[in-house]
C-alpha cells in the first residue's frame, strides 16, 4: 500500500488562515480602530454642556427659563438656544443667548401664550452637536 504523498507527489496543505490575509486585517483595522477611538474622544468631551433647571412662564408673551452651563477652558463663542412652545406643540418663542459659566436667566418674548420651554442645546466653535 502506497501512501498519497507517495503516489501523488506533494504533500497536503495544512488547514491554517493565510498570511496574507491576517496582514491585510491588521492594516485595515488599526487605521479604523484609531478613527473609532478618536471619535468616541471627541464626543465624550465638550467644550459646552447645558441642561434646563427650570422655566415659567409668568404672562402670555413672556417665558423665563435657567440653563446651567458648564464651559471648558477652550470653548470658544459659546452660544445656546430656548424655544418655548404653545399647547399645540408650536414654536411661539425662541432666544439665543452667550452662556457664563454656572446658571444662566434668561428671559424672552413670545409671541403667544406658551406653555413649555426646551433647551435646544448650547455649542461652541468646533461643537457642531448642540449638549
Amino acid at each position: 500500500m502506497t501512501d498519497l504523498a507517495d503516489r501523488y507527489g506533494r504533500t497536503p496543505r495544512p488547514r491554517s488562515p493565510r498570511r496574507g490575509w491576517v496582514i491585510v486585517a491588521i492594516v485595515v483595522a488599526t487605521p479604523f480602530l484609531a478613527w473609532l477611538a478618536w471619535v468616541i474622544w471627541i464626543f465624550s468631551t465638550p467644550s459646552v454642556q447645558s441642561e434646563i433647571e427650570s422655566f415659567s412662564i409668568p404672562d402670555a408673551h413672556t417665558a423665563v427659563a435657567v440653563v446651567n452651563v458648564t464651559l471648558s477652558d477652550d470653548a470658544v463663542d459659546p452660544t445656546c438656544r430656548l424655544q418655548a412652545a404653545s399647547t399645540d406643540k408650536t414654536t411661539v418663542g425662541e432666544q439665543r443667548f452667550t452662556p457664563v459659566e454656572g446658571s444662566n436667566r434668561v428671559e424672552f418674548r413670545t409671541e403667544r401664550q406658551a406653555t413649555s420651554v426646551e433647551l435646544i442645546g448650547c455649542t461652541a466653535k468646533g461643537q457642531t452637536t448642540p449638549r
